[in-house]
């Protein structure tokens, strides 16, 4: 296993239409627009695959947010509320915080294929 990449710091994306699009260029900053940095994507290569997955959260959120953690233990992702209390510290400490079920899910299959628990 390796860490291959962890990329797309510095890109922007914008709000439009519903969804998220990569924003090429300098952004207009436009008040109707919302903005955001793009979320930055880890890789991990096992064998001769590459499995890839969002980067986990690192910083606290707010009371009453849902995140998704990954629990390799039991090969599953859980819902959670955050509570700011020390299960919640423990998993931000550990980076299995995601804010959606998807990239949790591609977080466990990457935990997964480390260790080896990939079905063929």
């Amino acid at each position: 296993m390796r860490l291959i990449k962890s990329v797309g710091n510095i890109e922007l994306n914008y709000f439009s239409d519903g969804g998220w699009s990569i924003h090429v260029g300098e952004p207009k900053w436009k008040e109707d627009h919302k903005y955001r940095l793009r979320q930055r994507i880890c890789s991990v290569k096992v064998g001769d695959k590459v499995y890839e997955f969002p980067e986990p959260v690192r910083e606290d959120l707010s009371l009453g947010d849902v995140y998704w953690v990954v629990n390799s233990r039991d090969n599953e992702v859980k819902r959670v509320v955050w509570q700011d209390d020390s299960v919640d510290h423990k998993w931000l400490s550990y980076g299995l915080i995601h804010l959606t079920q998807a990239a949790a899910e591609q977080h466990l299959a990457a935990l997964q294929a480390v260790n080896g628990q990939v079905s063929s």
